[in-house]
């Protein structure tokens, strides 16, 4: 996350937190689906 493009950060950071989220559980709303 260091080096991402502003326009591609979003799909970026969405793919990282729904895999984190699937560990964690915490807030996935994509994981719930």
């Amino acid at each position: 996350m260091s080096k991402v493009n502003s326009k591609s950060q979003g799909a970026e950071d969405a793919s990282k937190t729904s895999g984190q989220n699937e560990g964690s559980g915490s807030k996935g709303p994509l994981d719930q689906i």
